[in-house]
């Protein structure tokens, strides 16, 4: 073949990888779509003013498993995107809660450089999807390039590339900007270790260049879980390389590689230290768990029931599909095994097919079959890396020593699946190039006799399962279910047991029957071509491009089910948000308040009506927001609620109306406002709009008693280490004791701050008339807060914002001492003067961290360079008939 061929035939294959992703993505990088998993037009008030049609749109085919990213992410991106504007980097949201870091959080990829034009956005949204498509162009691009460094045609390359891509792994995280680019890094990390192993000395350079960017970006990205997996499976491929290498030129080449790989890993955790070092010094005051126990490791482990999906799509469940509960699936509560580390059963088990979904597509999976039964030596580190990958994320009990090393510890076991998916379209790829490469008439055979014998097998199980009624499968399951949770449960009755799947056995059995049906065909249309590709050997080529075809548009049509982004026509802004914003400028000078939302006394709810968090880009506090804020701030509401207010241990549900919306509390956190579906008793006053449409009411609530966000007190109270405090589970029990004071009778939060002794004794006395001191804000920028104290008794000034690591203080431009009151606020000792207060964040580590980036930048450009005057020095030497001429 010409050159001009091959280059025409390469360009052919980058230009198919480009416009692929365009068949999922297309509506929502050029179209009317906005690339987001539901609309929040279904939820109050703006919903009340939507026809019944209306509200149907809404929903219909929407993706409720992915619930960050409107309430949570895209807000927080919102408000980013201000404050670069702004001029500011968004190191610090003072509207989370009472505060929290933002750049540090990691999971928003502020650091990310592809990230960046969302922030550039004045509607970040709008680049969404755009951001998926450059995800998934990346990870084909690199996979094509690792796929051919293997020695692969194009072709395979390609049907690897667009296998990796159109995974039921990549698909499903597509909505997640951050998890999607640490897996699309995975084969650039493999591409460049393997590329580094073909080369010595110095002409290593290029390739471990490129293994520290791939690195480092896949751990900007802002999903550390996948990163970590991604990382753990380049380990993987680098010891594979190294003992190659040890075995065809001895151990000195193979120990110069081993150092390699790894200097250009640790090169890349160094240029991502501008993220990595802030986010680790986060992490420890933050709600996230930095010390999991083995039990929470059984928790968070990949069900193996749900392996059944590398060949049925969806047959535990679908994010649309309202008639079948994840949690009442009786093919899942038939099927699952998964239990705690004692070995008893979940119930239920806790599914989601967002975190569970793995299926790659009948011809993919049958392809990664044939890749394993010969041929190139790759194909042992990809099934290797894939069984040790499921491995840890299926059976975390036989691995924990794994689970006690850094890098393990703090990766939910379910994660480790994610980068699996690179393994299986590795093997796919070394499948079709096997058909390529020569006649394997008898395996071919052999591996489509297996496809026959799955398709049958499935329509055999199709059979019998359409064979019996919902009524019969109730019967046949009742017993075994009985028998099985009742090691969960023993007080479990029969009667529980068809309460639990018998008004969804109708559903679990007909979407059984689909898969089954889907199973058959695929599989038996896979057989047809493994049995067809020997007897045409002239037609390989088009063979291999039906198999393109059909995984590509076979994927595509179970994608957009669940990414397929939303026509957003309703607009979310309403006269609510206008009332709001009105009176944030109103209360501007006294530093804004808190927002929260009620519900009905008969028990707490999801915060969806005005949905918690986005009111974050309208720059008002919200209480019940679900990002990740600080250890301490949910613990009063354990304790004066209970567990039931909390969502997953930390979060605040919807307050329910009662006494406790009169708690002194609430008014210490400046909750001036309640927003509720409906009417509220102890609420407040009922101010603003009211919106009473046919879908429902809504009315926003005043609560006078609220406390400006900065006062002054003049007494100290000590709160001393309790006994004991239970269900304390290993939580600090000096916290909880301070949290249950807060919420105690006794509190005066006008007058007094609540403090462990150790504060105490770091504090001077204050007077009687130190209390009640008028403080104005001068300054209210996210890092950057001055308040003016007029003259009075000395005392105690008490921010209602968070406390946490990277704050200071100054008083008249003087240092002083900043300190932790009231469990989690910020308190400072005020003279009797008048003073100005300045309080600034600085993330901690992110100076560090930029610095070692800004390093890691210089040692990667001087190997570059070295490298590149060293290779121009040999080409010119190189060079014949080319004369020296001395120099004077």
């Amino acid at each position: 073949m010409t050159t001009a061929v091959s280059t025409r035939n390469t360009l052919a294959a980058l230009v198919l990888l480009l416009l692929a992703p365009l068949f999922l993505l297309g509506d929502s990088v050029f179209g009317p779509r906005t690339f987001v998993p539901y609309d929040l037009a279904q939820y109050p008030p703006v919903s009340l003013g939507l026809s019944d049609e209306q509200l149907r749109a809404t929903t219909a085919g929407q993706n409720a498993d992915v619930t960050e990213i409107p309430v949570t992410f895209l807000p927080e991106l919102g408000f980013a995107a201000q404050e670069v504007r702004a001029g500011r980097l968004p190191e610090w949201n003072p509207f989370a809660r009472s505060g929290t870091p933002l750049l540090a959080t990691s999971v928003v990829g502020l650091l990310y450089p592809p990230n960046w034009q969302l922030l550039l956005r004045d509607d970040p949204a709008a680049g969404l999807g755009v951001a998926a498509y450059g995800s998934l162009v990346l990870g084909e691009l690199l996979m094509f390039g690792l796929l051919r460094a293997l020695g692969l045609r194009r072709s395979a390359a390609v049907f690897g590339a667009l296998a990796f891509v159109f995974s039921g792994t990549a698909y499903v995280n597509a909505y997640y900007f951050m998890r999607l680019p640490a897996l699309m890094w995975l084969p650039g990390m493999l591409w460049a270790a393997l590329a580094a192993s073909g080369r010595q000395g110095r002409e290593r350079i290029p390739a471990l260049a490129g293994l520290s960017v791939s690195v480092a970006m896949a751990w900007l990205a802002g999903f550390p879980s996948y990163a970590a997996g991604s990382t753990l499976a380049l380990g993987v491929a680098g010891a594979a390389l190294v003992c190659r290498s040890a075995a065809a030129r001895g151990w000195r080449q193979a120990a110069s590689l081993a150092a390699g790989l790894s200097g250009a890993a640790v090169l890349g955790f160094a240029l991502a230290a501008v993220q990595l070092l802030p986010m680790f010094a986060f992490f420890p005051e933050s709600n996230r768990t930095v010390a999991p126990t083995l039990a929470s490791r059984a928790v968070e482990a990949f069900d193996p029931a749900s392996l059944l999906g590398y060949l049925l799509p969806d047959a535990f469940g679908h994010p649309g599909a309202r008639d079948l509960p994840y949690d009442h699936s009786p093919l899942m509560l038939w099927l699952s095994r998964k239990s705690t580390w004692d070995g008893v059963p979940f119930l239920p088990p806790n599914y989601n097919f967002t975190e569970a979904t793995v299926f790659p597509g009948a011809p993919v999976l049958f392809l990664a079959l044939a890749g394993l039964l010969g041929g190139r030596r790759f194909r042992v580190v990809a099934a290797g890396t894939w069984i040790l990958l499921a491995t840890l994320a299926v059976a975390p009990r036989p691995l924990a020593a794994l689970y006690e090393l850094p890098g393990f510890r703090n990766v939910p076991p379910m994660r480790f699946i994610g980068p699996a998916c690179a393994m299986v379209a590795i093997l796919a790829a070394l499948g079709v190039q096997r058909a390529l490469d020569a006649d394997m008439r008898k395996r071919w055979w052999g591996v489509g006799v297996v496809a026959c014998t799955v398709a049958l097998a499935a329509l055999v199980a199709r059979v019998y399962v359409a064979s019996h009624s919902a009524a019969d499968w109730l019967a046949i399951m009742r017993g075994p279910l009985h028998e099985h949770y009742r090691r969960a449960d023993p007080g479990l009755g029969i009667g529980a047991v068809d309460a639990w799947i018998g008004p969804f056995m109708a559903a679990g059995r007909a979407r059984l029957i689909d898969n089954l049906d889907y199973a058959a065909v695929g599989a038996g249309l896979v057989a047809v071509w493994l049995l067809l590709l020997p007897l045409l050997p002239r037609a390989r080529g088009t063979m291999v491009a039906i198999a393109i075809a059909g995984t590509v548009l076979g994927q595509v049509s179970l994608a957009r089910g669940v990414c397929g982004g939303r026509e957003l026509r309703v607009p979310i802004d309403s006269v609510v948000h206008e009332f709001l914003r009105e009176e944030r400028d109103a209360a501007r000078v006294t530093g804004g308040f808190t927002i929260a939302r009620g519900c009905a006394a008969d028990g707490p709810a999801l915060a969806v009506q005005l949905p918690a968090g986005t009111l974050m880009p309208d720059r008002i506090r919200d209480l019940n927001v679900y990002t990740f804020v600080d250890k301490r701030s949910h613990l009063p509401f354990l304790h004066g609620y209970g567990p039931q207010q909390l969502v997953r241990n930390f979060w605040v549900n919807a307050l329910p109306d009662g006494p406790g919306l009169r708690s002194r509390y609430l008014d210490l956190l400046g909750v001036r406002y309640v927003l509720a579906a409906g009417p509220m008793e102890f609420a407040g006053v009922q101010v603003g709009p009211a919106i009473d449409a046919r879908g429902g009411v809504f009315r926003v609530y005043r609560r006078d008693s609220a406390m400006p966000r900065a006062f002054t007190v003049a007494r100290v109270r000590v709160v001393a280490e309790p006994g004991g405090v239970p269900g304390a589970d290993g939580q600090d029990l000096v916290d909880h004791a301070l949290a249950a004071a807060l919420v105690g009778s006794a509190f005066e939060p006008h007058r007094e701050v609540l403090v462990t002794a150790a504060t105490a004794a770091r504090l001077g006395p204050a007077d009687d008339s130190g209390a009640g001191r008028a403080v104005v804000f001068e300054r209210d920028d996210p890092e950057d807060v001055v308040v003016r104290i007029a003259p009075g008794g000395r005392g105690y000034l008490v921010l209602n914002d968070t406390f946490m690591s990277g704050w200071s203080a100054t008083i008249d431009g003087v240092p002083a001492e900043l300190l932790r009151g009231n469990l989690f606020m910020r308190v400072i000792e005020v003279p009797p003067d008048e003073v100005v207060v300045r309080m600034r964040y600085r993330t901690p580590r992110l100076a560090l961290g930029a610095t070692v980036t800004a390093g890691a930048l210089v040692v990667l450009m001087a190997g570059l360079v070295a490298w590149g005057v060293r290779r121009g020095g040999a080409a010119q030497r190189a060079a014949p008939g080319r004369a020296t001429t001395p120099t004077a």
